[in-house]
């Protein structure tokens, strides 16, 4: 069984939390649907976007777990059509980011960027597991300790509009 997505419309609501997913895969691995679970869990009072290059998904017993959890939404991304009027637009349509090796890490991060600055709001990564509110949060970039310099990291942002 496969769900069909509707297309995100570009009205998320008051602080929203995003998600992307832009492999164009049509399977949600455990990993992703526990993120999106812990999120929604922990911020009950604010809709949570998964946006996804796909336009359907296969139907698991995990996937409808989490789709049962009322401030979901799973929602369909056309990537040129969200970028369509942006600053974006030029990039996106000359290809310049195809040409690296890095291109759907690249897409993505530019998604990501333009989402928040369009409506504010919260990004994270598709592996980041949330185990309290980050509500209290503004204007904030991820850390990774991991890294010995610079240890700024876009797997979470959350900036006012």
């Amino acid at each position: 069984h496969v769900l069909s997505l509707p297309a995100f419309d570009s009205s998320p609501g008051p602080d929203p939390i995003f998600f992307l997913e832009t492999s164009g895969r049509e399977v949600l691995l455990g990993r992703e649907l526990c993120s999106y679970e812990s999120a929604a869990r922990a911020h009950r009072n604010r809709s949570v976007w998964v946006l996804l290059t796909s336009r359907r998904l296969e139907l698991t017993p995990e996937l409808d777990q989490v789709r049962s959890l009322s401030n979901i939404n799973l929602r369909f991304l056309n990537i040129s059509a969200y970028l369509e009027g942006s600053i974006l637009q030029p990039w996106y349509e000359a290809s310049l980011w195809m040409t690296s090796e890095y291109s759907g890490f690249h897409i993505s991060d530019a998604i990501r960027l333009l989402l928040l600055y369009n409506h504010g709001g919260l990004y994270m990564d598709t592996d980041v597991i949330v185990l309290r509110s980050l509500s209290e949060l503004r204007n904030a970039i991820g850390r990774q300790w991991l890294l010995p310099i610079l240890p700024l990291n876009n797997a979470v942002m959350t900036f006012d509009k």
